[in-house]
């Protein structure tokens, strides 16, 4: 019979040239036993001689390979390509695998093939197993590609049910962080039975936490697929979107994992995870708790987010800022996270919290909190009295002052100074600071009040500049804290 003239030749060194990570063809083998009803699966990788090594792969699936001729057939039709759930996609693996060989034999329940050294290969239909497959191999692995071939496959997550052991040690099960469901991109086989159709289907998402070294994996139904950056093994319980090489997924979809992780994680996240790529990523879509978690981690439980748009809510940022506050930048954060923030009511500006709002400007009650003038004690009247005087002298006219009832849960100022008009909050001042408050304790409080004429931030120059001119000419100031106290 004359040979067949096919429109395509594969040259087998040339496919073996293509091959960039030698390493990952011990994948290949495992995720083909794994798509099987196996049970359990044991893979041997011993040294051989001048740069290769002996691979050995059994398996012990009741129905082992049903059709041969798939191990030898490039890009033939896989009874899984419909399947998103298998690992295998275009009827490659086994192809790559054996193109790094320089002899191999398959056998299992349908029979034998042997692949010669000659490149040819040989159909034995009589040689075959009772049950599972055994593939057996010479591939041209390095001392280098073996280990890592090793570790590979020893990284692998494995399914329950399965037994899977790498040079006669068992890899263990991994528990999952969180396990949830989600919907995400897959590939499935379009009209033609092209690998190029795109569709949204629920999935199954678990996060591993890494071990040891290792750096955090994208996993497709437990094989490692593409490096991320973020803090977990994010393993997808169906086909992941992939280039022809298996080594990059869309951006969208990437972003899509991350919010994903977010999500399901967000009350395990530590100080530094607040701080990365990924949660910046995924912020933009995530939920309410996963904002409160975030917002928690970065910048801890007292937080105001900065609001620069009036004099007022500027100077409570500050006040804000004084009592150890942290303060959210807008320009921090992905656009639109701060607004997020604010609607969930996560966080708000310093103007919007009471005890960072001005007296004149906070007090939603109602109610009438001035002291009336005759309850005053004589120790308030002179105070009072002093104030007014101090005022004329230092600012040039006399200031009205009232004292106030001010409730503890609004403010912890001692007192307000505004549109020509001090306050004194007698919540925190206590009786004691009017009736027995020393000259140098009232006049601590009356230059830092006044110089609020000039200034509402305590950090400005202007602020500064007033205090100490202030605090010069208190000392040629006719008025006295004891004379008033005397006439009273």
């Amino acid at each position: 019979m004359a040979p067949k003239n096919e429109w395509i030749e594969v040259d087998l060194a040339g496919l073996a040239s293509q091959i960039e990570e030698p390493a990952r063809l011990g994948l290949e083998l495992w995720q083909n036993a794994v798509d099987e009803n196996v049970t359990k699966v044991a893979i041997l990788i011993t040294a051989g001689e001048r740069g290769t090594a002996k691979l050995v792969v059994e398996d012990d699936s009741p129905e082992g390979f049903a059709d041969l001729t798939e191990s030898y057939k490039m890009f033939a039709q896989s009874k899984k390509r419909n399947d998103p759930t298998k690992r295998g996609r275009m009827n490659i693996g086994e192809k790559r695998v054996l193109a790094l060989c320089r002899e191999a034999v398959i056998t299992s329940t349908t029979g034998r093939v042997i692949f010669r050294n000659d490149g040819t290969r040989q159909f034995n239909a009589r040689a075959k197993t009772a049950a599972g497959t055994r593939f057996e191999a010479t591939i041209r692995w390095n001392q280098e590609e073996q280990r890592e071939a090793i570790a590979l496959l020893r990284s692998v997550l494995v399914p329950e049910g399965v037994e899977l052991t790498v040079n006669g040690a068992p890899v263990e099960p991994r528990p999952a962080v969180r396990e949830v469901e989600a919907t995400l991109n897959t590939v499935l086989p379009d009209a033609d039975g092209n690998l190029r159709r795109r569709t949204r289907r629920k999935t199954t998402v678990r996060l591993v936490e890494p071990q040891g070294a290792e750096l955090p994996m994208i996993y497709e139904l437990g094989i490692p697929v593409v490096e991320h950056d973020g803090r977990y093994h994010i393993d997808v319980q169906q086909r992941v979107p992939l280039n022809t090489e298996r080594d990059n997924v869309p951006p969208t979809y990437l972003r899509e994992l991350r919010e994903i992780v977010l999500n399901a994680s967000h009350d395990l996240l530590a100080p530094e995870d607040s701080h990365a790529a990924w949660v910046a990523d995924a912020l933009p879509n995530a939920s309410p708790e996963a904002l409160q978690s975030f917002v928690k981690a970065r910048y801890g439980d007292n937080v105001v987010v900065r609001d620069n748009s009036t004099p007022q809510a500027r100077e409570a940022t500050l006040r804000a800022v004084e009592a150890g506050y942290s303060v959210i930048e807008g320009r921090h954060l992905p656009k639109g996270v701060v607004s997020q923030l604010r609607e969930a009511n996560i966080v708000q500006p310093a103007v919007a919290i009471p005890k960072f709002q001005r007296f004149t400007e906070y007090h939603a009650g109602g109610e009438d909190i001035s002291v009336p003038e005759d309850q005053w004690t004589p120790g308030m009247r002179a105070v009072v009295a002093y104030t007014k005087s101090l005022s004329g002298e230092l600012l040039g006219y006399e200031c009205g002052v009232t004292i106030e009832r001010y409730p503890f849960t609004e403010s912890n100022h001692l007192a307000n100074f505004g549109s020509r008009h001090l306050r004194f909050n007698l919540s925190r001042l206590s009786h004691r600071f009017f009736n027995d408050g020393t000259q140098r304790e009232v006049d601590k409080l009356l230059i830092h009040e006044f110089s609020h004429h000039f200034a509402s931030n305590h950090w400005s120059d202007e602020f500064i500049d007033a205090l100490e001119r202030m605090g010069s000419e208190l000392r040629s100031c006719k008025s006295e804290l004891a004379s008033f106290r005397e006439v009273v």
